[in-house]
Formats: structure tokens, sequence, C-alpha cells
């Protein structure tokens, strides 16, 4: 039953999900499209942005030439290897973030690997092409590692959106990941890896108790928590050895 009732859960959040947010990109698609609407791009014009999935892209244009921006997941890097319309390029170094510059007659591309962020963000010129200092340039003044760039692991402290009425004390926490979701009934979650011991199945029993939940699935008002290994504490017992890692999550409402 319990079991049933986690999977509803995910499938409720699943549900809620498809059109919004890509898992393999981490970040809300929503936030792109602002930021796109909101950046200067000298003598561009903004035209539209989309969602292709795992892909999000905007286009801009200038006379007769365009300028797309493209976001993807970091494997897509690789991506520069299959172009055989352009004159290809190694990749190189800069300031710490992998790149290859692309060129042909009529295009140009600068792909860059932001690996903090676990995202690949492409430069793509349409009609005329950009050199690669050009692009270079374009790459800083857009601040686009910065802005992306970014990774999600918060160290092991407890977010400060989790009220420490709501905090699991005396659990050794190893690392703490946010991921945004925004649905219509979530709109992150923290994924919370804690030491296995003891004091973890004390702790989480007197948790489970507190709000009268359990492991499957509790409403704690302004998040739903639940345990990504085990529906009960006793399943917990079962599956994880002391020492091993549980991974705890707070879906933020």
């Amino acid at each position: 039953m319990k079991t049933k009732l986690k999977f509803l859960v995910f499938l409720f959040l699943a549900l809620n999900n498809l059109f919004t947010f890509s898992q393999s990109l981490n970040i809300i698609y929503e936030d792109f499209a602002e930021w796109t609407k909101k950046i200067s791009l000298t003598g561009y014009q903004f035209v539209q942005s989309d969602n292709q999935s795992a892909e999000y892209i905007a286009f801009f244009t200038k006379d007769e030439s365009s300028l797309s921006l493209n976001l993807t997941f970091a494997e897509k890097f690789l991506v520069y290897k299959e172009e055989e319309e352009f004159k290809n390029t190694e990749p190189y170094d800069r300031n710490g973030i992998k790149m290859v510059y692309l060129s042909n007659a009529a295009s140009s591309k600068l792909i860059s690997l932001l690996s903090k962020g676990k995202v690949t963000f492409t430069l793509a010129a349409e009609g005329s092409p950009l050199d690669k200092n050009t692009m270079e340039k374009m790459f800083d003044n857009l601040k686009i590692a910065e802005k992306w760039n970014v990774g999600n692991d918060l160290g092991n402290s407890w977010p400060a959106e989790i009220s420490a009425d709501k905090q699991i004390p005396n659990v050794e926490i190893q690392r703490i990941e946010k991921t945004p979701i925004k649905t219509n009934k979530i709109t992150y979650e923290y994924h919370i890896f804690v030491t296995m011991n003891a004091s973890l199945i004390a702790e989480l029993t007197k948790f489970t108790q507190k709000f009268k939940g359990d492991l499957a699935t509790t409403d704690l008002g302004d998040f739903f928590f639940m345990c990504n290994d085990a529906d009960s504490i006793d399943q917990l017992r079962e599956n994880k050895k002391d020492g091993e890692t549980v991974e705890l999550i707070f879906y933020k409402k």
C-alpha cells in the first residue's frame, strides 16, 4: 500500500511536470525565456524563444542575418564532431570553460561546455558569420557563464527555506541538491543525502510521528517529504547498511 501511494505521488509530480521542465537540463525553461527577453544584443532584435524538450533556444535577427542562443544538456557539446559542413577546430580552454569555434562561409558557432551547470550553450550566427573574437566577446557581455554555469550542490547545511521545525536534527548530511520543477503544485525539490546509522533511524522515527506520516510521503504543510530508498523505517533498516547513503526528498509546494 505504501509503495503504491509513493508511486502515485511521483506520478502526480510527473504529470504536472511534462510541459515546463527538463530533467536533463536541470533548468526551468521560463527562466531561460525571461532572460533572453532582457539581454541586449547590439543591432539584433529578439524574435522568440522555444522549448524543444531538452533544448531551449532563442532567436534574434539583424537585417538579413540571424543569431540563436541554444541551451541544452552537457553531452550535446560533442555534437561539434558531427558538424561536417563546418571547418572544424579542436576544443580549447578559455577561463576554465571548454569551447569550440566552428565556421564556414555562411555560418559560425561558438559552443561552450558549462560543466558546473551541466549544460552546453551555443551561440550560432546564420547568414553573416561572426569571427571567433566577436563571439567570445558576445559570450562575455551576455555573462553566460555567470548565469548558466552554476551547479545545484548546496553543501551540507540545511536550506533556510526548510524551517527549523521541519529539519531532521542529528543526522550526518553528505550533500544537498536543489532542483527546480515549477509545476502547478511544486516549485522545486531538495535532495538531501544522509548517512545511514542508528541516529538517522531514531530521528526519522520521531520526525514521521511528529507529522503523522511515514517515509513514503509526509505532508509538512509547505513541503511534501519522502525517502527515496524506503517506504517505512523497517524497510529502510532492511535496505540500507550503516555507512550507506540515504536520499531524503523535500518537495516545495
